[in-house]
């Protein structure tokens, strides 16, 4: 049965291209997503305490950096 799918996929170009790119950057875009998420203030608690100063700076440009990436993931679809 396996034989006979990729037969199929190979003879009537059932996977573009252009899918696949679009599969592997929207994978890319979601890792980063999630480490931009966990690298939020109050998501590293496990690794020590946050200074406050540290914290109201990291803040800002996580969130910069998340609607950037929401940017660029709408633009995908």
């Amino acid at each position: 049965m396996l034989d006979e799918i990729r037969h199929m996929k190979e003879n009537f170009a059932l996977e573009s291209e252009e899918k696949s790119i679009r599969s592997n950057i929207s994978g890319h875009l979601q890792a980063i997503w999630t480490t931009l998420q966990d690298s939020r203030p109050e998501k590293m608690s496990g690794y020590g305490t946050m200074s406050t100063l540290d914290k109201e700076l990291l803040s800002p440009c996580i969130l910069n950096l998340l609607t950037m990436l929401e940017d660029i993931y709408r633009q995908l679809r």
